[in-house]
């Protein structure tokens, strides 16, 4: 027989076996892996990854504060009161002088105690039904702590016109940064969004910069937020220290949920981005906090921090109790099984795949699915998981892992074949839908999404 043709007649057999296993792979009638694109949400910026009612409403973010929520059961783009808006808020003074004179208004303000601004302000809860919302305010302050001193140790003089202190030995003006200290305060207020009035607040924390908002139990009775680990750049090792907290939304009181403690991490010997990361359950019985690492040795399983390696924490928030346990490394892509309590993390540089395994309080191996995944959606049925990475949808058979499909973005988005960053994503609590940023198609190989032009809802089957 000619050479040729058996090879054309063997290639032939095992495109047919190829073919036939993966249609093997689903049952008559049994639902197949599908995802489909939903709305596209334009004019709002970058959306918010917390826990807010369910799955009927979505926050959106902005540094600006353009205060938007989204209905997804009605598809609307609803708009809150702006913080000028809003009668019962503290306003920053407005100055409105330019140039050098301006500089002279704003260090007078800051002396006399006057200047502030708000350093993050964002939309935290939102009950269309009894209209009401919730805004996260951190005001940044300043207070004078000192009495101004030059380098030289001689003695400064307050010059009127400029507001500030001048050692004429030197010849230079005392730094304010030496007498004057940035002080941040964080604020839950509640609004009324008919009369756009404050109807309570309450004071959250005295922290450096910036609180995690972990979001809204389903019985909105509680907002859940963390004080954030990192070493600053005034420190030389980490406080080891953090907690969760909640925010009683019936008596307007914050309560101490339990203390968190990881290793004191020392400036230098530590990822550039070190700090904690959080997850908490969609029914609010699970939270799980853990150190962010990278491996520098691949091979070897070795990442920066050691002494012991990455910590994590696992909170039963139901009997209130906690144990820690070695984690891995880039921890991106994970889910949690409502059904089975079950909490699952992949590790992005080695494709390890993961169980926080709470009976025996630690992190147990079930396979290695391959690198490079960064969001797992377990789908509304528990049939499939949907990994993405940055070049194609993997989709896996559950409870098995067993891959069964692959996905090309261009099959969802024509022309969009590689990604170029890891992406930034918001599952649904029941796995229905996703949302990801509008991607751009500028005809180059590698493609991104805009975040601050609005998002695309994606829908799984399964």
């Amino acid at each position: 027989m000619n050479t040729n043709k058996i090879r054309n007649l063997s290639l032939s057999l095992l495109g047919l076996v190829f073919i036939s296993g993966i249609i093997g792979l689903y049952g008559e009638g049994e639902e197949k892996p599908k995802i489909t694109l939903g709305k596209k949400v334009e004019g709002c910026q970058r959306f918010e990854t917390i826990r807010i009612s369910g799955n009927d409403y979505i926050l959106t973010k902005s540094y600006n504060y353009k205060p938007l929520v989204y209905n997804y059961k009605e598809g609307k783009l609803l708009t809150l009161p702006t913080i000028e808006q809003i009668d019962g808020i503290a306003k920053p003074i407005n100055i409105t002088s330019s140039g050098a004179q301006r500089q002279a208004d704003y260090s007078g303000a800051k002396l006399r105690g006057e200047h502030f601004s708000y350093y993050q302000k964002n939309p935290v809860y939102y009950d269309g039904e009894n209209s009401v919302a919730g805004i996260l305010l951190n005001k940044k302050g300043y207070e004078k702590v000192s009495e101004p001193k030059c380098s030289c140790e001689d003695t400064a003089k307050f010059i009127e016109k400029y507001q500030r202190y001048y050692c004429y030995t030197c010849k230079e003006y005392v730094a304010e940064k030496t007498y004057i200290e940035e002080s941040f305060t964080q604020y839950y207020v509640h609004i009324d969004l008919k009369t756009k009035k404050v109807l309570w607040q309450a004071k959250l924390g005295n922290e450096d910069k910036y609180l995690g908002m972990l979001g809204v139990d389903p019985q909105r009775e509680y907002l859940y937020y963390t004080t954030q680990l990192y070493i600053s750049s005034k420190e030389v090792k980490s406080s080891g220290k953090t907690e969760l907290r909640r925010l009683n939304l019936k008596t307007h009181k914050v309560e101490l949920v339990t203390k968190i403690s990881f290793p004191i991490r020392e400036k230098g010997k530590v990822p550039p981005s070190y700090g904690t990361h959080y997850y908490i359950s969609p029914d609010f019985k699970f939270a799980i906090f853990w150190e962010y690492d990278e491996l520098h040795d691949i091979k070897n399983r070795k990442g920066y921090l050691n002494a012991p390696g990455a910590q994590a924490v696992a909170v039963d928030l139901k009997n209130n109790t906690q144990f820690s346990f070695d984690y891995t490394p880039v921890a991106y892509g994970r889910f949690y099984n409502e059904e089975t309590g079950e909490f699952f993390v992949e590790n992005y540089q080695t494709g390890e795949f993961f169980k926080v395994d709470m009976a025996e309080k630690k992190l147990k191996l079930i396979k290695n699915l391959g690198k490079g995944h960064f969001t797992f959606v377990l789908s509304p049925k528990k049939k499939f998981v949907y990994a993405f990475s940055k070049s194609i949808i993997d989709v896996y058979s559950w409870p098995s892992m067993d891959r069964v499909e692959q996905i090309k973005y261009d099959s969802l988005f024509p022309g969009v074949n590689i990604l170029l960053v890891v992406e930034k994503m918001f599952v649904s609590s029941n796995g229905e839908f996703a949302l990801m940023g509008i991607f751009k198609n500028d005809g180059a190989k590698w493609s991104s999404t805009d975040l601050d032009g609005g998002f695309q809802i994606l829908h799984f089957g399964g």
